[in-house]
């Protein structure tokens, strides 16, 4: 993670966290599998509707089951992605704070549009786990790292980018366990 030694304050917020560029990535990420989404879902509904009719599948409407499997297939896809992806997008760290005054820790995720913040007490933190997030392969070379940071009361834990900006590094690591 890049290091930046000085602190950013946003009133009485203290910055620890921001994820910079990466969220902008992400962001564009969403967009794109959310027009794949429905994409595929335009798709897979023209495959039920007329799977088979064209002469290279033979001139003959296939039956319902056929058109069913075909086509649910293609949808089911698109919406796994579209679905998969909004999840990934609230539970995406862009920013955390300290909120000095208050005692909590404040957290900024994603949303489609624009961002959600919320604030939890420091013991709420219940730790975290490192992933280094490498491939190695014959053709390319992949390194995104990544925190999950988990959280009382949350039954998914937050992911901290790898690749972010700590902005009080020592801080940071204390209240985040990182």
């Amino acid at each position: 993670m890049e290091q930046i030694k000085q602190p950013v304050y946003e009133g009485e917020l203290v910055e620890l966290f921001d994820a910079g560029g990466q969220a902008w990535k992400v962001r564009g990420f969403l967009w794109f599998s959310l027009a794949v989404c429905l994409f595929c879902l335009k798709w897979g509904y023209d495959l039920f509707q007329t799977y088979g009719l064209s002469p290279g599948d033979g001139g003959v409407l296939r039956p319902v089951a056929e058109r069913a499997a075909w086509g649910g297939f293609v949808a089911g896809f698109g919406l796994l992605l579209g679905i998969g992806m909004l999840v990934y997008i609230w539970i995406y760290i862009t920013r955390v704070w300290l909120d000095e005054d208050a005692q909590q820790v404040v957290f900024e995720t994603m949303r489609p549009w624009g961002s959600a913040r919320f604030r939890v007490a420091p013991q709420d933190i219940l730790g975290s786990r490192y992933h280094a997030g490498e491939m190695v392969t014959e053709s390319h070379t992949v390194n995104a790292p990544f925190y999950f940071v988990r959280l009382r009361g949350h039954k998914l834990p937050l992911i901290l980018d790898g690749q972010g900006n700590l902005r009080e590094p020592g801080l940071a690591a204390r209240l985040l366990d990182l």
